[in-house]
């Protein structure tokens, strides 16, 4: 599994998310949600256009998840 930088393939209204890529095996497009108020950014997975279709992580917690560590290596790569 791995990230393409292509565009977004689901709608997301945040505008403040930077699109970090595709994962095409999971129909998921990964996002970095630059948090201002709070400790620490966060992860977002989008599976679908549909609002509440997407999981959200801590962008610091230690990764179980691979959609989570496949994001958290974009991060670094690109010095987020």
């Amino acid at each position: 599994m791995k990230i393409s930088r292509t565009s977004a393939i689901h709608q997301h209204d945040c505008p403040n998310c930077i699109h970090l890529g595709v994962v095409i095996e999971r129909n998921a497009d990964l996002y970095l949600c630059p948090q201002p108020l709070h400790e620490t950014d966060e992860v977002i997975a989008r599976y679908s256009s549909n609002g509440p279709d997407y999981s959200a992580w801590p962008a610091g917690m230690k990764a179980h998840h691979p959609l989570l560590m496949l994001a958290q290596e974009e991060i670094r790569l690109r010095q987020l």
